[in-house]
């Protein structure tokens, strides 16, 4: 069975350092996701899902995920990503061992770190005991140095 790394990025996100050290950290082939410009929030997270479900159902074994999210704050965006990143959690929580890092968008305001471990907490609370494990990093994480 094959192992891999998937990066799923909002439009405007830096995910080539996330694409780098999950590649060089865990040895591992990296899927990336990006956001196009022209594309929708419901959109992105529809074919994000999808791409993650068909690598999972194709017999590849996820090691680590990440989802970076873009600067957009308006309350339906926000809705948006919260339903991504929960319906991508529930997807992993059947894939055994996996870390999902959340970041948010280059220097967060407070309130979208909140928001991201509002979404961990919760996420990880949903999980428990099936061996996902939600992490919140922001730009000065260790695991990016």
């Amino acid at each position: 069975m094959a192992t891999k790394s998937i990066v799923i990025a909002e439009h405007g996100t830096d995910w080539t350092r996330w694409a780098r050290k999950l590649r060089t950290a865990e040895n591992v082939e990296t899927v990336v996701l990006m956001q196009d410009q022209q594309e929708t929030p419901e959109v992105f997270a529809k074919r994000a899902l999808s791409r993650v479900a068909t690598l999972m159902q194709s017999g590849v074994a996820l090691s680590n995920a990440v989802f970076l999210s873009g600067e957009m704050a308006n309350a339906a965006q926000r809705r948006q990503r919260s339903s991504l990143v929960r319906s991508l959690s529930s997807l992993l929580s059947r894939a055994g061992d996996v870390r999902l890092y959340l970041e948010p968008a280059g220097k967060p305001s407070r309130a979208a770190q909140r928001m991201m471990q509002a979404l961990a907490w919760t996420v990880n609370d949903l999980t428990r005991g099936t061996g996902l494990t939600v992490l919140v990093v922001g730009a000065s994480s260790p695991l990016l140095n």
